[in-house]
């Protein structure tokens, strides 16, 4: 049937902890809503327990838990009604003989009703028997109803945006019987639903989704299991029962998320070729039941599932193998433990295998079937389909190396011709969870050998691993299949022997699933040589002297799969510089090269020895990608010309990377601002094995790029240009370099340090940069911001000052001179600390013009000078300015007709300028913003200055 809409959730307990509970005798009835199995009411024959729910209600069903304990179950009773506490019942359902499957368990019955009412009451209508009744809930929707949806966000939602999956069957399954109760098709959007008749005596009972094609269950909620999502098991079925913990607060709404497990469908072309290890299934572990409704049948959750009795149809032996075969089954009892709880055991098995068992023994225990770890084993499809009849084989595999317990668990012959090389393996994934822990998510370590049978001679030794889970979201059931093979070349014609074994030194993370075994000539052969190529790239070739390692570590080529980066093959470069890789099908891979070593079937890790540097690479001859094409990828990309092409001279290159040397130069004195220090005298220095041998030598008429640049406001240059950071130096000349102080520079500055890195012919530079230090013996003194001198009216010479940022320093000499040549101190000004102002009054300068300096004495006796400033005294025919403070006019006297006017800031800038008509003048500061002024007139090439604060 197709969807149905229900206005409220169904199975909402109109009842809550708050509800009033009447009992005809005893006490204790809030008992009966307090969601649990182990408090319960007692109820004597003709006893009746009445509930209010506050307003009338239409209850279409009703659930009843009995208690843990045994003897008194709810056994014959009657469901009335009324809107009157103690009057008007009328009858809603009567039943008589009931028998129940668990103790601690819940019941749920239907009730034809369509009258809403306050008050509901359950009458014990047992003949002289009392009944023990744990919870009782009332349902205004009796039904249960979900959907089944592509859940690609792994959140156990549906979203908008993920799609239904239609046509998918959903089955409402009795454990206590072998016929389904009833049977749903989802419709368009996905959905499904129960109604309340179907419902009815059901106790133990589970809602089972069927797969779609490959779409496998993978989130629905599992709420006997106590867990949040990601959930233990994702098994397509949904089980109704209080005993491994208590549902009251779980709905009817039921909603299945499906996705596509990973399945080697793209890479048939396995199953394409001769030479497969020849057996039914082709490699494969085939299938197990198909027909219509063969999930059902099988599911743990939907039957009463034996302790005592093998599986078949889920455990199904393999069959059909050639000489070698030596599979067997797991027999006797499943215990508490599961089939694969010994190491060393295997099974085949299907996706039903590999989830929980929530078994309808005596305790409805919640188990592993392949093995009872904490967690259980990981929620698996075969390699082959993705469908849940989709087998493959499951392996505990022994935390022993090469002993007993390695079972071998595969074994077959195969015909092989001389010459020929060969490809095999298998697909494989980690059965280890992520949620059991890192400690057990490690690889699980496949051991592989293939034996000459007629002489017993090696053929081909080896190892290849299976990556485990890396996160809850990788133990998604469409994740983890991962082809893993090696290959070998076979010396002789004749029948050989191929064997699989498990094998770990740890005991922990070593289980694995394993589907598609397979043997067959290799499709094409992928060659190429690695160079130590001192130029890199520059001259257009992947070339220079052919090397097998990188200094004593050996470089190994490996074929990778470019959709996950597994390795599939590897070849060790020959001492030639020369390497073979066999692709095991005609398809597209990725090349790479790498000192370190690795097993197949693991994750690539690219690695170079300490001071070596990839310098490019080349695609080859016959590559499809594009062939003699250099490239800085240090993966390769490869795709044959054809199916009966190979590709040649896939070639790589390396160097070593030069060395930076840390250089130190002394200069006498103090830095001057503005002054370029040439470093001609000290260069730059590098080596690189390749360019000099390794001899530390200056880096002239080579490269070097700049890493960082001088400290403490100082400026690079180079032939006269800023130097900037990342800036590379090409044909390096030392006479061309220079630093020097900038406007930033600060006072006290003793140094400067920048770095580089020498660069060599590949045009690669060294990874441990290079100090160049520049030392002064003296430090940059004090900075002045302002200083100047100013005639005021008392016919003396105000000298004012300040300073930016003091840093080491003493004081200042104020110095006088006549004749702006021969300058005597005539005062000593103590320093105050950074960002300070000064002030003197020279009251003893001689009429006429003075000149001023300041002399800056630094703790360490090094001194410095500012520049001069002038003073004219003329007291006999004084200037004078008034007032000194004013908001805008101010008288001038002591001018003469010609006199210049003049106001300026105190930084020395003219802001205004007025010729004097006669002895007085006056002048506006209306037009000038608040601050400190100097007025002043200019007359006979000589200045007077007075201060005025315009407010």
């Amino acid at each position: 049937m197709g969807p149905i809409l229900v206005a409220q959730t169904p199975l909402t307990d109109a009842t809550t902890t708050s509800t009033a509970i009447t009992l005809s005798s005893g006490t204790n009835g809030a008992n009966v809503v307090d969601n649990a199995v182990n408090t319960y009411i007692s109820l004597s024959s003709s006893g009746t327990c009445r509930i209010d729910l506050g307003s009338a209600k239409t209850i279409k069903g009703y659930a009843l838990s009995n208690t843990t304990e045994t003897g008194f179950n709810p056994s014959s009773w009657r469901i009335e009604a009324s809107n009157s506490a103690n009057s008007g019942y009328v009858t809603l359902d009567t039943r008589s003989g009931n028998s129940w499957e668990q103790q601690g368990s819940r019941k749920f019955f239907n009730l034809t009703n369509t009258t809403a009412y306050r008050y509901y009451r359950i009458v014990n209508t047992t003949s002289s028997q009392k009944m023990y009744l744990a919870e009782a809930e009332l349902f205004e929707d009796f039904s249960i109803s979900g959907s089944v949806f592509l859940d690609n966000n792994l959140n156990n939602k549906k979203e908008v945006t993920e799609l239904p999956v239609v046509g998918t069957k959903v089955w409402l399954k009795s454990l206590s019987t072998a016929a389904p109760v009833a049977t749903r098709t989802t419709g368009l959007t996905g959905a499904y639903q129960f109604s309340g008749s179907e419902l009815d005596g059901l106790e133990i009972f589970t809602v089972t989704a069927k797969p779609s094609l490959n779409l496998q269950p993978r989130t629905e909620p599992m709420p006997q299991s106590g867990l949040s999502f990601p959930a233990l098991a994702a098994d397509g079925s949904y089980l109704f029962s209080n005993v491994l913990a208590n549902q009251y607060s779980i709905g009817g709404v039921i909603n299945f998320g499906f996705l596509p497990p990973t399945t080697t469908a793209a890479a048939a072309q396995l199953l394409e070729y001769p030479n497969l290890i020849t057996n039914a299934d082709n490699g494969t572990f085939g299938v197990s039941d198909t027909s219509d409704n063969a999930f059902l049948k099988n599911h743990p959750n939907t039957k009463y599932f034996s302790l005592t009795n093998s599986h078949p149809e889920l455990y199904s032996n393999v069959t059909g193998y050639t000489t070698g075969t030596n599979y067997t089954y797991q027999s006797g009892n499943y215990g508490g433990s599961g089939f694969l709880w010994d190491e060393g055991k295997y099974l085949v098995t299907d996706f039903l295998g590999t989830v929980f068992l929530e078994t309808a023994g005596p305790n409805l225990g919640l188990k592993g079937i392949l093995n009872n770890m904490s967690y259980g084993w990981r929620v698996s499809t075969g390699a082959t389909t993705g469908a849940w009849n989709d087998r493959f084989l499951a392996v505990n595999g022994s935390g022993q190396q090469d002993s007993s317990m390695n079972a071998v668990i595969f074994a077959d012959t195969v015909s092989l011709a001389a010459g020929n090389t060969y490809s095999m393996g298998f697909f494989g994934k980690s059965a280890n969870k992520w949620q059991q822990g890192a400690s057990v998510a490690k690889p699980s370590v496949v051991k592989y050998f293939v034996k000459r049978l007629s002489t017993g001679d090696t053929a081909a030794l080896g190892s290849i691993t299976v990556e485990p889970t890396t996160s809850d979201a990788t133990d998604s059931i469409n994740f983890g299949w991962n082809k893993a093979f090696t290959d070998f070349i076979a010396q002789y014609n004749g029948d050989y022997g191929v064997y699989f074994l498990v094998t770990s030194s740890d005991i922990a993370g070593n289980d694995a699933y394993f589907d598609n075994f397979f043997l067959k000539k290799s499709s094409y052969k992928i060659s190429g040589k690695i160079f130590n190529d001192a130029n890199g790239l520059t001259n257009n070739l992947v070339d220079g002297t052919l090397i097998s390692s990188l200094t004593n570590s050996p470089l190994y080529a490996y074929l990778l799969d470019p959709s996950d980066n597994h390795i599939l093959a590897q070849s060790p470069v020959q001492a030639d510089g020369s390497y073979v890789l066999f692709a095991p099908e005609y398809g597209s891979y990725n090349v790479a090269v790498s000192t370190k070593k690795q097993l197949n079937g693991s994750v690539f890790s690219g690695a170079t020895a300490d001071n070596w540097s990839f310098t490019g690479s080349n695609t080859g001859i016959g590559n499809l990608l594009g062939q003699l094409l250099n490239t800085l990828a240090s993966k390769v990309g490869v795709t044959p010309l054809s199916i009966l092409t190979d590709i040649t001279e896939v070639n790589f290159g390396f160097q070593r990377l030069p060395m930076s040397y840390n250089r130190t130069k002394n200069i006498s004195g103090a830095p001057v601002k503005g002054t370029n220090y040439s470093l001609s005298d000290l260069p730059l220095q590098g080596s690189d094995m390749e360019d000099n041998n390794g001899v530390q030598a200056n880096w002239n008429n080579r490269a070097a790029v700049i890493n960082t640049l001088p400290t403490n406001g100082f400026i690079l240059k180079y032939n006269g240009n800023v130097v900037q950071v990342g800036d590379t130096v090409y044909n390096y000349n030392p006479a061309l370099l220079s630093v020097t102080p900038g406007n930033n520079t600060p006072a006290g500055t003793l140094q400067t340090v920048f770095t580089y890195s020498a660069v060599d012919a590949a045009k690669q530079s060294s990874t441990a940069p290079a100090t160049y230090t520049v030392n002064f013996t003296q430090p940059l003194p004090v900075e002045l911001i302002s200083f100047t001198a100013t005639v005021n009216n008392e016919c003396a010479v105000t000298l004012e000052w300040a300073s930016a940022e003091e840093k080491n320093f003493r004081h200042f000499v104020v110095e006088r001179s006549e004749n702006g040549r021969d300058f005597t101190a005539i005062a000593t000004v103590t320093a105050t600390g950074s960002y300070s102002e000064y002030t003197y009054k020279d009251a003893t300068a001689a009429s006429g013009k003075s000149y001023y300096r300041l002399k800056l004495v630094d703790h360490d006796n090094s001194i410095a000078y500012s520049g001069v400033r002038t003073a004219v005294l003329s007291c006999n025919n004084t200037l004078q300015v008034f007032p000194t403070q004013t908001n805008d006019l101010v008288q001038v006297q002591g001018t003469q007709a010609g006199s210049v006017i003049r106001v300026m800031d105190m930084s020395g800038r003219v802001l205004m300028q007025e010729t004097a008509k006669g002895a007085t003048a006056q002048i506006s500061l209306a037009s000038l913003p608040a601050a400190q002024y100097l007025v002043g007139i200019i007359r006979d090439g000589h200045a007077e200055w007075v201060k005025v604060i315009k407010q």
